[in-house]
């Protein structure tokens, strides 16, 4: 009997896993980072893999700017985007290490000249660690001066306004530049320094980064859109997004947080303080559906026996890219940056695939199944509770209107498009998309989404199942506004005041409607398919309306301003003038 439990305990273990052929491997990943680039008149590249505190890839493939012929290489310097959150996350732990800084601190001890309006009257409960975990409940974004080309006038300082709270901090996950740039002013503020001279002394000096910076660098990589060159844009938030990094210096980050012992990195932050970067922040959030949030990065659980956390950060800055892979467990780390705006797909799927790779290589962990269908039984989001589909739920995608055909069988209108939503067994929705409203056909990535009506927390809001995860959409529009819509809003509206965020989004003019006992805003966006969002809007007093509903990027207020016989709508910093 002994021996037949000791094989069976024998029989569970891991098998052990040969000895890693680090060269053929790396030529692999090579020849594939490579592929990226080659035969798509494209710009470049840059790849790095970090195993067990040693940079075992590092290398940049394709243009740097396809006018001057100029290559990519691991020490051309790009716009790191959303990757600048951890340039700031780690300063911001630099800070507490050294007793500068506590993240349950308020806000409003640290910053007290900042001003908030909006949803709460306790401004008090927002911590610096809510603003590193998306939970400040701050709106998104002041679109408006988010990005500008080189040699255009400095927008203002969001800071300098009142910052609108759309929900109390830590109910909901809202991924906002503004709660970044909050931060900034924080460390600022605790340390008597400005940003630069902190990314200097407490990031590029101990790690011996040569371009890591908030500045722009004269030799930067120039920005592909279509092709073509062109200057990067300059990014207003720069806690959030002006960080400036080459893929060296970049992979030498990332190795100081997986760093082995006494090897590169080691000691730069203690081991408390780099597991809290991916640490849940979030627990108990059940409106945050089981999505879970670290400091900066994104945080999910693998569904693959083995992998465990995978610690993400994504980035879509104009025309640039960048994607980082963190699996603690594994210690690894793999990161990917390119400069071309059409680059998104391919750069996600070789970092998935390399991640698959070395995983496999390094733990004998089977490589991901590939589009992914949907189980026969899809979870519910924990604590939520069955509720009735509404005709009509607000979205930050725009109005999601459910019209029934058969029973259990639906028709969904959104921003212009028609699909079809037929019930499922396990209680949600199956989607496809019906070419010109008519002809059903199963496009792959909307086949493997699924909807669902719940009640979390007593509110009624609309779910999605994706890539093994549940996302909160919105909530349900009410029949009628509770206020009705002004009659000379009604129109068409031309932007009077671009800038480089308009150019690349190529929206000119909106419509402003009122239907159903609400108000519209309508607009296009010139994609491969055109798509028409539509926003329901609220009013709220004469000189104000809110975009309806609950969820993430919804809550935002306009601000009516009628002047000299004019009639202007201002949204995000944008004005909007009535024709």
């Amino acid at each position: 009997m002994r021996i037949i439990l000791l094989l069976a305990a024998l029989l569970c273990l891991p098998m052990p896993v040969a000895a890693i052929d680090w060269p053929a491997l790396e030529r692999e990943l090579s020849e594939s980072a490579a592929e990226m680039v080659e035969g798509r008149k494209a710009g470049g590249v840059g790849v790095a893999v970090i195993a067990d505190g040693e940079i075992r890839l590092l290398q940049g493939h394709g243009l740097a700017d396809r006018a001057t012929k100029a290559r990519f290489t691991v020490d051309t310097p790009v716009p790191a985007g959303d990757v600048s959150r951890l340039a700031t996350a780690l300063i911001a732990m630099r800070l507490v290490e050294a007793g500068r800084l506590d993240l349950d601190t308020a806000v409003t001890t640290l910053a007290p000249e900042l001003r908030f309006t909006g949803a709460t009257t306790e401004p008090d409960s927002l911590r610096v660690r809510d603003l590193m975990s998306g939970h400040s409940g701050l709106t998104a974004n002041r679109l408006y001066g988010m990005y500008r080309k080189p040699g255009d006038a400095i927008p203002p300082d969001p800071l300098a306004a009142p910052l609108l709270l759309v929900h109390e901090p830590g109910m909901l996950g809202l991924d906002s530049n503004l709660a970044w740039a909050v931060l900034g002013r924080v460390l600022e503020n605790v340390s008597g320094r400005d940003l630069d001279t902190l990314a200097a002394e407490e990031l590029a000096g101990p790690l011996e980064l040569s371009t890591a910076s908030f500045q722009r660098p004269p030799n930067l990589s120039s920005a592909h859109r279509k092709a073509k060159p062109e200057p990067a844009l300059i990014a207003r938030d720069r806690p959030a997004l002006g960080f400036v990094a080459s893929t060296a210096d970049l992979a030498r980050l990332l190795q100081a947080l997986i760093a082995a012992e006494g090897g590169a990195g080691w000691g730069y932050l203690d081991a408390a303080s780099r597991s809290e970067l991916w640490r849940p922040q979030n627990a108990g959030v059940a409106l945050d559906v089981g999505n879970e949030a670290g400091l900066a990065f994104e945080l999910a659980t693998s569904v693959r026996p083995g992998v465990g956390r995978v610690a993400i950060l994504s980035s879509t800055y104009p025309s640039f890219r960048a994607e980082i892979r963190l699996l603690p467990e594994h210690r690894l780390a793999i990161l990917a940056v390119s400069n071309w705006r059409e680059s998104g797909e391919v750069l996600y799927d070789w970092i998935a695939d390399a991640t698959d790779r070395v995983l496999e290589a390094k733990a004998g962990i089977p490589p991901r199944e590939k589009e992914r269908p949907l189980p026969e039984a899809v979870p519910m989001p924990a604590g939520a509770d069955t509720d009735s589909l509404a005709a009509r739920y607000v979205t930050p995608i725009g109005l999601m209107a459910f019209t029934e055909e058969d029973s259990g069988r639906y028709n969904l209108g959104l921003m212009g498009l028609d699909f079809r939503a037929d019930l499922r067994d396990d209680g949600w929705y199956g989607l496809r998309f019906r070419l010109l409203g008519l002809l059903p056909l199963k496009l792959d990535f909307v086949s493997r989404v699924a909807l669902r009506p719940v009640r979390i927390d007593g509110r009624r809001v609309l779910v999605a199942w994706a890539q093994d995860r549940h996302f909160l959409l919105g909530s349900p529009l009410p029949e009628q506004s509770t206020a009705p819509f002004p009659d000379d809003l009604i129109g068409r509206y031309r932007l009077v005041n671009g800038d480089a965020l308009a150019d690349q989004l190529e929206v000119e003019d909106v419509e402003v409607l009122a239907e159903d006992g609400w108000g519209w805003i309508e607009y296009e966006l010139p994609f491969i398919l055109t798509l028409a969002p539509r926003i329901a809007l609220e009013p709220i007093g004469n000189d104000r309306l809110r975009i309806a509903g609950f969820g993430p990027n919804l809550g935002e207020e306009l601000r009516v301003i009628r002047e000299g016989g004019k009639v202007q709508l201002e949204f995000s910093g944008y004005l909007l003038e009535k024709r």
